[in-house]
């Protein structure tokens, strides 16, 4: 037969009767291809469990709290068990969901490059995405990824203390300090 035809019950009997070499010959199809037949006959599959169904709101709520939430498994529990950890990653992988980085709380503050981590902080402190900071201030993404490993912003930095309420204030030691606008 043809490579890629359905196995007949009279194909499977011959693989069992006469070894997987010589019904390999006679059926004129390659080794591979029988063994891997003998083994799928010998090996049976279990069926697969039906998959629960991804409905509009489960997607709506998925695209809302993916973002955000402290941890995706956490995600689990609100969906009430109905899909599996990973089940909801490919969801919002399929969905091109995007996860945001939420600043870390226990971060130590050590030079100009954790001005940034500061923001994240405040951030955290007031209750506001930093993805929603980044639209406010039209900051790109610059809060959101990888701040913390590139160079610093001081734009966007500037715009981040100015939205909060703060002043920056630069001091030089031998010259004194001075308040930016």
């Amino acid at each position: 037969m043809p490579h890629g035809d359905p196995w007949t019950p009279q194909e499977d009997a011959m693989i069992f009767k006469h070894g997987v070499k010589k019904a390999a010959r006679l059926l004129k199809r390659t080794y591979a291809t029988v063994n891997t037949r003998k083994y799928n006959l010998t090996h049976p599959q279990p069926k697969a469990e039906t998959k629960a169904r991804w409905t509009k709101e489960d997607a709506s709520r998925l695209a809302e709290q993916y973002p955000i939430i402290k941890s995706v498994s956490d995600l689990v529990a609100l969906f009430e068990g109905r899909y599996t950890l990973g089940q909801i990653r490919t969801k919002a992988r399929l969905m091109k969901l995007k996860r945001r980085y939420l600043g870390d709380e226990k971060g130590n503050i050590k030079g100009h490059g954790d001005l940034a981590e500061e923001v994240r902080m405040r951030c955290k402190e007031d209750g506001i995405p930093i993805y929603k900071l980044d639209r406010i201030l039209k900051t790109g993404t610059y809060f959101s990824y990888n701040a913390h490993r590139r160079r610093t912003n001081l734009a966007a930095i500037a715009k981040a203390v100015t939205f909060f309420g703060g002043h920056l204030t630069i001091d030089w030691n031998d010259r004194g300090s001075r308040r930016l606008p």
